[in-house]
């Protein structure tokens, strides 16, 4: 649940920050999650690279955690219980272009905690 509410947020806050940068002809939109991250670092006494790098940094790991967790194959059937064969990382389930559109997504994000430091 945590997982998927968080990973909804993620991914309106960059639904929010690419149609702001689209409509305004900008490059350099904060959407409403990136900037939460940066209230509550400088709430807690950081600076604001502190909460835009921890923004990075859970994209990353929603992204290393949506590749690495267990999914249902397609074709998998249950009489009473899933079997652990009947499971596949989700890795396994995306299609080459969904792959690169996703480490194209962490480079960016990786490239974002090395400006923000």
């Amino acid at each position: 649940m945590a997982f998927g509410s968080m990973l909804v947020l993620h991914g309106a806050n960059a639904i929010h920050e690419g149609i702001v940068n689209i409509v305004g002809s900008r490059d350099d939109t904060v959407g409403f999650m990136k900037e939460g991250y940066i209230a509550v670092a400088e709430f807690a006494g950081f600076q604001t690279w502190a909460g835009a790098t921890a923004f990075s940094v859970m994209d990353l790991t929603l992204s290393g955690y949506g590749l690495a967790r267990l999914t249902l194959k397609s074709s998998s059937w249950r009489l009473f219980h899933y079997i652990p064969s009947d499971y596949v990382r989700g890795l396994k389930k995306m299609s080459r272009a969904d792959l690169v559109l996703e480490m194209y997504n962490d480079g960016m994000a990786l490239k974002s905690i090395k400006d923000n430091q």
